[in-house]
C-alpha cells in the first residue's frame, strides 16, 4: 500500500476518532447529569419516606430508570477509554501479534453483542409504548430505550476501536498520536 493511501486512511481514522471523542464527551456530561439526578431523587425519596412519611413511588422508579442509562452509556465510555473489565493474565502469555488479534476478536464480539442490543432492544422498547410502569407515571418505552441508545453508543465506540486496531495490525498505520 502506498504512503499516500496510508496517509488518507490515517487522516480518516483520526477524524473519526475525533468525532467519537466528541460523542463520548457529550455522553459523559449526560452520565454526570443522570448520576446527579439519581442521587437527588433518591435523597428526596428518603426525606419524603422517613421525615414527611409520604413516599412517592415514581421518584424511586425514575432513579432506577436513570441507572439503566448510566450502565449502558457508561459502558460505551469505558470502551472508548479502554477501561472496561477484562482478564489479562491469560492474554499476557501470548506474543504481541496474537494479543492484537485477540483484541480485534474481542472487539468484534462486542460489536455483535451491541448489534443485538439495538436489533432486539428496539422491538422490546416499542412494546412498551402503551405500557405504564408500576406507579403508572412512566411509559416503559423510555427505560427500555436504554438498551437501544446504549447499544448504539457502544457500537459506535467499539467500531471506532476496531478500525484503529485493524489499521495498526494489518495496514501497519501508526496511530500513537490519536487523542483518547
Amino acid at each position: 500500500m502506498s504512503e499516500q493511501m496510508k496517509s488518507v486512511i490515517r487522516n480518516f481514522i483520526v477524524k473519526l476518532d475525533y468525532i467519537m471523542g466528541i460523542i463520548d464527551k457529550i455522553t459523559g456530561v449526560a452520565i454526570v447529569g443522570f448520576l446527579f439526578a439519581s442521587f437527588l431523587l433518591l435523597f428526596l425519596q428518603v426525606i419524603l419516606r422517613h421525615v414527611v412519611f409520604y413516599p412517592l413511588v415514581w421518584l424511586e422508579e425514575l432513579a432506577i430508570y436513570l441507572l439503566a442509562y448510566l450502565a449502558f452509556w457508561g459502558s460505551s465510555s469505558c470502551f472508548r477509554k479502554d477501561t472496561h473489565i477484562r482478564v489479562r493474565f491469560i492474554r499476557n502469555y501470548f506474543p504481541p501479534l496474537i494479543r492484537q488479534l485477540m483484541t480485534v476478536l474481542a472487539n468484534f464480539i462486542v460489536v455483535v453483542f451491541a448489534y443485538f442490543l439495538v436489533r432486539y432492544g428496539l422491538p422490546l422498547a416499542q412494546l412498551g409504548i402503551g405500557e405504564r410502569s408500576g406507579s403508572g407515571n412512566f411509559l416503559l418505552y423510555w427505560p427500555r430505550m436504554a438498551l437501544v441508545t446504549g447499544g448504539i453508543l457502544i457500537l459506535l465506540q467499539v467500531v471506532n476501536q476496531l478500525i484503529m486496531e485493524i489499521a495498526k495490525l494489518f495496514l501497519n498505520i501508526q496511530l500513537d498520536s490519536v487523542n483518547r
